[in-house]
């Protein structure tokens, strides 16, 4: 008996975050950094897919002109 491994790609459409939320500091983890340029990260945007929530980190510079 043969067993086979496939993989499947699920592709989801999201269009706006359902929450924004500033990057808060903590003393034992970093605020992560911007998905877009890599600087220091100050806003988090959280998307609902599929029983799990998304978060994406931005910087003010690329926040306001994000795409989703």
């Amino acid at each position: 008996m043969k067993t086979y491994i496939v993989n499947v790609v699920l592709f989801l459409i999201v269009e706006k975050p359902f929450q924004t939320r500033p990057v808060l500091s903590s003393t034992k983890k970093a605020p992560g950094f911007c998905i877009v340029c890599g600087a220091p990260a100050t806003t988090e945007a959280l998307f609902k897919v599929v029983g799990a929530i998304i978060i994406q980190r931005y910087c003010d510079k690329c926040l306001s002109g994000a795409k989703y």
